[in-house]
């Protein structure tokens, strides 16, 4: 009978998150601002374009996506279509990422100062700070029409989880709570003492705010209110957006025209689960599946010698299609490094 071997990934964890050491990634830009990972490309805007690098470069190296936009800020990709929010130009365009001269085509104009934009299916949500408010369109009507949701002091970062709607508010250093179920939408203080907060991202169930003011990187528990903020990472000057590849957080610092990377400590209740975790049926001819799981987890997979072969991400109670797959062994790496082996047959 052929064992199986399940390859066991450790995770170490410093006592306190702030002493993760941050590692710079590239630098010399010209003013990086917001940060959008897709695949290995991590993408980012500067003072007059979006550019981009391949993070798993030893030694990435800038590539300009397009140029001669008016203070680029928040990004959102749509397949090969990204929203591009121009503060200076009080509009969003968006480009082909896939042509490699592409010409931004206007989605909508006449705006003030649109910042953050987060996607959620055909509706994009952006922050406006000089306005004062947070609207959304429809980007599957070809004329889409601003509709204002919230109206509060100063919201900048935005994410979203649920129906719930999370948005900082800089100048008062607090994180929102917006009920989208609602309309007008209600608003709650979910936390405070935050310095300047600015961009948001949500990873395991935690929300990630980035601090310029006092160079830092918080985060909060969504399932609690009020929540207490804990500190991630210090000494990140200027600190505008994060954003995730599995448990390595990238920073962008506009103060220092740089982008810098740290790993971050899981959550108790995360690693107990993946502690847990375990792949079946092994071996299998058809599909595998991962239980237990409390979110949806990125996946990839390779062969004996290191090859990639497929990658994707896996939802609750979801399986993944290994029927296409030669027959062999391979390996199969989940976000946070938790690794298998597995047998198609």
């Amino acid at each position: 009978m052929n064992k199986i071997y399940v390859l066991i990934s450790f995770l170490f964890f410093s006592t306190v998150a702030l002493n993760a050491q941050v590692e710079d990634v590239v630098l010399n830009l010209d003013e990086p601002f917001r940060l959008l990972r897709s695949g290995n490309t991590l993408y980012f805007s500067e003072a007059d374009r979006i550019s981009k690098i391949n993070i798993t470069d030893s030694n990435p190296v800038p590539v300009t996506v397009v140029d001669g936009l008016f203070r680029p800020q928040g990004m959102a990709l749509d397949g090969n279509s990204m929203y591009i929010a121009e503060f200076d130009g009080g509009r969003i365009v968006k480009i082909d990422v896939t042509d490699p001269d592409p010409i931004p085509q206007l989605v909508l104009s006449g705006l003030n100062s649109p910042n953050v934009l987060l996607l959620d299916g055909n509706m994009l949500y952006v922050t406006d700070i000089n306005e004062d408010s947070i609207y959304r369109l429809d980007i599957s009507d070809p004329f889409p029409v601003k509709i204002t949701l919230v109206n509060d002091n100063n919201p900048i970062g935005l994410a979203l989880s649920g129906t719930d709607l999370y948005y900082s508010k800089s100048g008062q250093g607090t994180i929102m709570k917006a009920d989208l179920t609602q309309n007008p939408p209600t608003t709650v203080q979910v936390a405070s003492g935050f310095g300047q907060p600015n961009a948001m991202r949500i990873a395991a169930n935690e929300l990630y705010v980035a601090e310029p003011s006092s160079g830092r990187v918080g985060k909060i528990a969504l399932d609690v209110i009020p929540a207490t903020r804990v500190e991630v990472a210090s000494g990140v000057d200027g600190a505008t957006d994060v954003s995730f590849d599995g448990s390595t957080m990238y920073i962008v610092m506009p103060e220092q025209d740089k982008i810098a990377k740290t790993e971050v400590v899981l959550s108790v209740e995360e690693v107990s689960i993946l502690a847990k975790a375990q792949l079946f049926p092994n071996p299998s001819s058809s599909s595998i599946q991962l239980s237990p799981m409390a979110e949806p987890v990125s996946y990839i997979i390779y062969n004996t010698i290191g090859q990639e072969i497929l990658r994707g991400k896996l939802g609750i109670d979801d399986q993944i299609d290994v029927a296409h797959l030669l027959d062999g062994v391979y390996l199969i790496q989940f976000e946070r490094k938790k690794t298998f082996m597995f047998v198609k047959n």
